[in-house]
């Protein structure tokens, strides 16, 4: 059996920006399996598009960008030798830009996701002065964070879901 990484709970936030860029931001919990002496890394998350500027916190070490199986960027993250090791429950924080993420000219965020963690809280923080004008699901809860947060929880694992919302200048 080689190394298994699972997803136990995840908070994703998308700072959407004008000109339709965002900024994606991931806190997980995750659990290694296997037998090996130690993890040197992980494959956390898939993009369309080649994302940029990374962030992140130890145990990470580095991020590399690889083209991934059937099209679109992998997030690679690679970790200190030794720092996660077989049945070790570890936490990991980074976040990157990508461009494009949402279109711009008509306000609109379309994207299938797959919730690939037990628990997934999926949130977007919309640019200051815009407000939720439609949506395909209304989130579970709007928070005011400056600015509109949008929050969805994805409860059903290896479920994809389709998020497709519009936003409206605020009044």
């Amino acid at each position: 059996m080689g190394e298994r990484v699972d997803k136990l709970d995840q908070r994703v936030t998308v700072v959407l920006r004008e000109g339709g860029s965002a900024r994606w931001c991931y806190d997980i919990t995750c659990v290694a399996h296997g037998r090996f002496g130690w993890l040197k890394g992980y494959s956390a998350t898939r993009m369309r598009y080649a994302p940029y500027n990374f962030w992140y916190t130890s145990p990470i070490t580095s991020v590399r960008v690889e083209p991934g199986r059937g099209g679109g960027y992998a997030v690679v993250l690679y970790f200190q030798p030794k720092a996660i090791k077989p049945r070790q429950q570890f936490h990991l924080s980074f976040s990157f830009d990508l461009n494009p993420t949402w279109d711009w000219y008509q306000l609109r965020f379309t994207e299938k996701i797959l919730n690939d963690a037990r628990y997934t809280e999926m949130s977007f923080l919309l640019p200051k002065g815009y407000t939720l004008a439609w949506s395909n699901r209304p989130p579970d809860k709007i928070v005011d964070a400056g600015a509109p947060l949008l929050v969805w929880a994805l409860t059903i694992p290896n479920a994809v879901y389709q998020f497709d919302f519009v936003l409206r200048p605020a009044a």
